[in-house]
């Protein structure tokens, strides 16, 4: 044997190095008080969530009753900073913050999905989390890939999860109902994923073996029912591969969002994954006995390279409305907060060059307005108060 022959046993100790290597990376990213908080907020930062609502003497009425409770952080400087949470809490009692309106029972499920590897499913995923609970709205994402890239990045530890607290419940004797936990995010809640998700794979191909396909899809009805009514939008992060849990999740879904980097493998992958779910979720719309709808569903370039405009100029082309003119750029500074567990929103200086966190944020914020106007329009539509007649 050569040197760089390897055996099982190296495998796991390989497995288990990795494993204690995130979690000194995830405390590293709750430095220093091993607490994972989103970033403090400014008057600028306030702004750029609310708006124009958020005037000068707004935020100073906001700071003197906060200062008066006793609830105001203390920071260097001088210069007055507030929680995220306390932001929403403001936003609620101005009646601003944002919410599925009424008429709409349950939370809008969106899946972000597309099975050509490395097209960013779960960095899109994060931050669109981020995005849209910063806004206002009460998100839950719910990881369906056992690999977990997203819930690492929320700061679980997939490792040390049962398998009861994951999506793998539903299939429980009796199905148990999903756990959300909460995150550092005010606002985003997270059912985790981890290697026990195959159990829930297995379990659905042994119905289906056993002629008990049509139970698949009321258990994972009952299963978003349990939590939806908490939320108003449900963000799935999907496995990059098709398999029959897959199928039944994306049936499940009311949107989806396909995030398209602009290489010609991805623009090629991406046509197979279209493909795939003609094929796989025709033989549900036989079972159930009618053609599945996503609305909206958006195909965004979320890692676009300054040589893409082929593939960006192509996918116009071919996807009309549904490909939007934003994207994100394939960027160092994202990579960079990614690299410590981060999103872009909570990237500071010490992660990359200011400015540049601050052109990808722009990006990022873009994409979100995209994804949050289109879920809108649905909303109104769902109201009867649609004008896009």
């Amino acid at each position: 044997m050569t040197r760089f022959a390897a055996t099982t046993d190296l495998f796991a100790t390989w497995a288990e190095g990795i494993e204690s290597s995130l979690d000194d990376a995830q405390a590293l990213a709750a430095l220093p008080d091993e607490i994972r908080s989103f970033p403090p907020l400014a008057l600028r930062d306030a702004v750029q969530i609310v708006g124009e609502h958020m005037t000068d003497w707004r935020w100073k009425e906001l700071i003197r009753t906060l200062k008066e409770a006793d609830q105001l952080q203390s920071t260097p400087g001088g210069q007055h900073r507030i929680s995220l949470a306390q932001l929403h809490a403001w936003m609620e009692t101005e009646g601003i913050r944002p919410s599925r309106p009424p008429g709409v029972d349950r939370a809008i499920r969106v899946a972000v999905e597309n099975f050509k590897g490395g097209a960013g499913k779960s960095t899109t995923c994060l931050h669109l989390a981020h995005g849209l609970a910063l806004r206002g709205y009460r998100v839950l994402v719910i990881d369906t890939d056992p690999q977990a890239s997203v819930s690492r990045l929320l700061g679980i530890q997939p490792h040390r999860l049962d398998v009861a607290d994951t999506l793998a419940c539903i299939v429980d004797s009796p199905p148990t109902p999903l756990k959300p936990r909460a995150t550092h995010i005010d606002g985003l809640h997270i059912v985790p994923a981890s290697m026990g998700l195959t159990n829930l794979e297995v379990s659905i191909l042994s119905m289906f073996r056993d002629n008990q396909g049509d139970r698949i899809g009321p258990l994972m009805e009952s299963a978003f029912a349990s939590v939806e009514a908490d939320y108003d939008i449900i963000l799935c992060d999907f496995q990059p591969a098709f398999s029959l849990m897959q199928t039944f999740l994306l049936h499940a879904m009311d949107s989806l969002f396909v995030p398209l980097p602009t290489e010609t493998p991805d623009f090629a992958g991406t046509g197979d994954f279209l493909s795939q779910i003609q094929q796989f979720v025709s033989s549900i719309e036989r079972i159930v006995g009618k053609p599945k709808v996503w609305d909206p569903v958006l195909v965004v370039h979320t890692r676009r390279k300054k040589s893409g405009d082929l593939v960006h100029n192509l996918a116009g082309r071919v996807f009309g409305i549904h490909r939007p003119p934003e994207y994100i750029e394939d960027s160092a500074a994202i990579s960079s907060a990614l690299a410590c567990l981060k999103s872009v929103y909570e990237a500071g200086a010490d992660q990359y060059d200011p400015r540049a966190i601050k052109r990808a944020r722009e990006q990022v914020d873009n994409v979100v307005d995209v994804v949050a106007s289109a879920i809108v329009a649905r909303w109104a539509e769902m109201t009867g108060d649609s004008h896009d007649k």
